[in-house]
């Protein structure tokens, strides 16, 4: 039996931090009924489930099936999140009898927002630990913090900030060996610990002895299906198959895999990943080094690798982290068309280059959905707000001096993109697409009736920008996102 499996249900998160690399999967989101079935194979193998591998958990949109789901398997959870959305799910997290701990990536806010106050970030995490000592106290919640090979007072507003509101005090002076966790209040957790390179081919080769907890104490799956030796495998290098077409028990009883999981135990590294594994040096002490010639050889070759990984980066890589801007309205809006993969999104024609250039398109309630997956305050703009942002750029057909031709000017994308607009199409009702470079479509949260709902029109041919009441809700068109400030 394993300790944990890490079945991840999405690789989409709501932030970019600047220590989790581009994953280069396509982006995914696991179907409740899919992650049924994964999970009555994995049960039975594992002590603990923890919902990720990439991604953050709590923007899944339909997480609260998920874990009904978990608590049908009687499964125990281990959930990691950047704590953002901990508000909306806090009286369900701390009400189900499969949830066993909570870790909060504290250092995510700071990686993603570092000049904004940390306290209104803070107060929902720590409501959260105080209720659960109340109504679950055998619930553990880690606080995460990067402190080694760091600057510990990077950390000392968060160290503050616990002890006033738990009234307690931190020693400052902790001691970390192989336990990087210490207790400071009940069932509280502080959790230490430093950056650290994700495997790639491009680190220098480290040598073929070592050992790792992979495929001996844990397993990753992926969104997609894709079962890996180890959490760290982020883009299924060593795919050793997918669970969604084969039994989890082939994958694990197969050739490859034992051999890689007999090889950890015995301190050889099977797999060439492996062997360009640095974090797999935490665990080799007694691992024979690498000789000075192979470190030379390996420098050289992974000094081209390098040079050509550079040069690739003329090639923009798509990521599902908004650029947000505040906007003359005074509210934050975002800078990219809506991107993350849910159900109800769709890329033109169902090809990744026009999803690279426009971003996805939404039928009108996978665009709140979507929208509301960015974290607390986040929505899908009304018509009344897309009114009040566009009057400082002329106005629509309707309100505008110029008929609305300014706007959709200054708003669509140029050399020096102001908002980045785009002519992205929509998907019709029969399923078909049309209208790209022609018509830029952008939904309102303002609905007509039951059926329709108002939308924003940018037409290419006579270079005008409308705001009209009506496009069926079932029709698939771009997005954009605002979050109201003070």
């Amino acid at each position: 039996m394993f300790k944990r499996i890490y079945l991840e249900i999405s690789n989409i998160c709501n932030v970019q931090c600047s220590f989790c690399p581009v994953v280069e999967k396509d982006k995914k989101l696991m179907d409740p009924a899919e992650f049924e079935a994964i999970l009555k194979q994995v049960a039975p193998l594992t002590e603990i489930v923890c919902l990720h591998l990439m991604g953050e958990p709590l923007a899944h949109p339909k997480f609260l099936q998920i874990l009904e789901i978990c608590e049908q398997y009687n499964t125990q959870i281990d959930l990691t999140t950047n704590g953002i959305l901990i508000k909306k799910y806090k009286d369900q997290l701390i009400n189900s009898k499969c949830i066993r701990q909570v870790n909060f990536s504290l250092q995510a806010f700071k990686d993603n927002f570092p000049t904004r106050d940390i306290e209104p970030y803070l107060l929902p995490i720590f409501e959260f630990v105080q209720a659960a000592n109340e109504v679950k106290p055998e619930l553990y919640t880690n606080l995460r913090l990067w402190n080694q090979e760091s600057n510990d007072a990077d950390n000392e507003d968060i160290y503050t900030k616990i002890e006033a509101y738990f009234n307690i005090e931190i020693n400052r002076n902790l001691e970390l060996g192989l336990i990087k966790s210490k207790k400071i209040w009940n069932r509280l957790y502080l959790h230490f610990d430093s950056r650290f390179e994700w495997p790639s081919f491009l680190l220098p080769h480290q040598g073929t002895q070592g050992r790792c907890h992979g495929a001996v104490n844990h397993i990753g799956i992926h969104a997609d299906g894709s079962v890996v030796p180890c959490c760290l495998d982020k883009n299924a290098v060593i795919n050793l198959g997918n669970v969604k077409e084969q039994a989890l028990g082939d994958i694990l009883n197969s050739e490859r895999f034992t051999k890689m999981r007999d090889g950890f135990l015995n301190g050889v590294l099977v797999e060439d990943f492996c062997q360009h594994c640095t974090f797999i040096n935490r665990f080799s002490k007694g691992a024979k080094k690498t000789n000075p010639i192979d470190k030379m050889k390996a420098l050289v070759k992974n000094t081209a690798l390098l040079l050509i990984a550079l040069l690739c980066l003329i090639i923009p890589l798509k990521t599902t982290a908004q650029s947000v801007k505040k906007m003359p309205d005074k509210q934050l809006w975002t800078l990219s068309n809506l991107s993350l993969e849910i159900p109800g999104s769709y890329c033109y024609n169902d090809s990744i280059l026009h999803c690279q250039k426009h971003g996805r398109l939404y039928t009108w309630e996978a665009a709140q959905q979507g929208c509301s997956s960015l974290g607390e305050g986040w929505h899908l703009p009304s018509s009344a707000e897309w009114k009040n942002l566009l009057k400082h750029f002329g106005g629509v057909f309707e309100e505008s001096i110029s008929d609305g031709k300014t706007a959709f000017e200054k708003l669509l994308r140029t050399k020096k993109p102001t908002f980045g607009a785009t002519l992205g199409g929509n998907k019709n009702i029969d399923g078909t697409y049309s209208r790209i470079e022609a018509h830029g479509f952008y939904w309102t949260s303002t609905a007509f009736d039951e059926n329709n709902a108002g939308f924003l029109n940018f037409a290419n041919g006579k270079k005008v920008l409308f705001l009209q009441p009506d496009m069926e809700k079932s029709r698939a068109i771009s997005v954009r996102c605002i979050k109201n400030t003070r």
